[in-house]
């Protein structure tokens, strides 16, 4: 059955430039992944017709540690040029408010422009509730819908297009149609399943109009008998009024020991900071050997899929690894941990030439052994 499976989740706390092995030891007495401290997103307020970025700042960070993107010079109050009336006994008085209005101006400018990382206003308690409800919800959904055994129902949970990167193959669907010609309920029923259950579900990132999702589920019997369980972090979005599952990173089934758990988060670390070195080098071709194939990237709002090196090489990653002259990881921290997968939250900052930070930005990356190297999957960034 290609995409047939409700998958799971992912938590996130900053920790700082390590993993923190010894967390990705609990609870390895369930088949269920590891729980970590949960990052508790901020929201970025927008004007009425700003540019709606997916902005987020994690807790407890350092100060000054806001992810930011575009600054944006805010327009005058009063026109630049302005007309005056002459007139003997007002001309003194109207120059001497324009000087005024003009000196604002110029000092607001200069304000602005004089530092290359700018802030934006914090959304309040209640929108960050707010958003962690919609997603909620549209996990519920999304479960619920699975339950029901009708693809086309199960379908309206999701947005499309839809991918579900993991160690197996995967494939992108651009639509509905297309979604439900690939699955098949008999498939997974003939395994005795016959209802799906949440085990347990955290809200980890939040931006504007994205959110990142753990979530543990476990297959039962009629019986109540359990099954098979996995461990999948949600890219949920909302699109037109409307929060659905965007895509699904799927890190696969834990239990694993302790000490491999270790193991392998260290090397997904160590598979992420090759992709920084090969991003820094501005060279396409590096960084096209850094990664997995079908390479998935999820941000502006956009899901991307290339399928072989030569396709990402022609792709639109070459322009954005020009734009910054280099990325810096700031912390890393292994979210869920499994033989063959590991979802990592990251922070990382864009720096200019002279090593000034330039924006700020967090994601999440799924990290895939495959071939017997471990190399980063997919990606879904808050910025771009």
């Amino acid at each position: 059955m290609v995409q047939r499976c409700e998958e799971a989740g992912f938590a996130f706390e900053p920790a700082a430039n390590e993993i923190m092995a010894n967390a990705v030891a609990d609870d390895l007495d369930r088949d269920i992944p590891t729980e970590l401290e949960i990052a508790r997103p901020v929201y970025f307020a927008h004007s009425a017709h700003a540019e709606q970025r997916e902005n987020l700042k994690r807790s407890e960070l350092a100060p000054g540690e806001i992810p930011v993107h575009d600054a944006h010079i805010p327009a005058p109050a009063q026109p630049l040029v302005t007309r005056i009336r002459y007139n003997p006994v007002h001309v003194e008085a109207e120059i001497e408010a324009m000087l005024k209005r003009l000196t604002a101006i110029l000092i607001a400018i200069v304000i602005v422009g004089s530092g290359r990382v700018q802030t934006q206003s914090p959304l309040g308690a209640e929108a960050i509730a707010l958003r962690t409800q919609a997603a909620l919800l549209a996990l519920d959904r999304y479960l619920e819908t699975w339950n029901s055994r009708d693809p086309r129902i199960w379908a309206t949970s999701l947005h499309f297009p839809h991918v579900r990167p993991g160690a197996g193959p995967f494939r992108l669907t651009r639509n509905t149609d297309e979604y439900v010609a690939g699955i098949d309920f008999e498939q997974t029923a003939s395994t005795g399943w016959d209802h799906t259950e949440w085990i347990s579900r955290e809200v980890l990132q939040v931006g504007v109009d994205k959110v990142h999702a753990a979530a543990t589920w476990q297959r039962y019997t009629k019986d109540g008998r359990p099954l098979a369980t996995s461990a999948i972090t949600y890219v949920i979005t909302n699109q037109q009024d409307r929060w659905g599952v965007q895509a699904r990173f799927a890190a696969g089934a834990g239990g694993l020991a302790a000490d491999r758990s270790a193991q392998n988060a260290a090397a997904a670390r160590a598979a992420v900071d090759s992709f920084v070195q090969a991003w820094n080098a501005h060279d396409i071709s590096t960084l096209a050997r850094a990664l997995h194939y079908p390479q998935v990237r999820i941000a502006d709002r956009q899901v991307e899929m290339w399928n072989t090196a030569d396709e990402f090489i022609a792709g639109t990653e070459a322009g954005r690894q020009r734009t910054w002259y280099q990325l810096r990881v700031d912390q890393v921290r292994a979210a869920q941990v499994t033989a063959n997968g590991v979802n990592l939250a990251i922070a990382f900052s864009r720096l200019a030439r002279d090593g000034s930070v330039m924006s700020k930005d967090e994601g999440l990356f799924l990290v895939i052994l495959r071939d017997g190297v471990w190399k980063v999957q997919a990606r879904s960034l808050f910025g771009t």
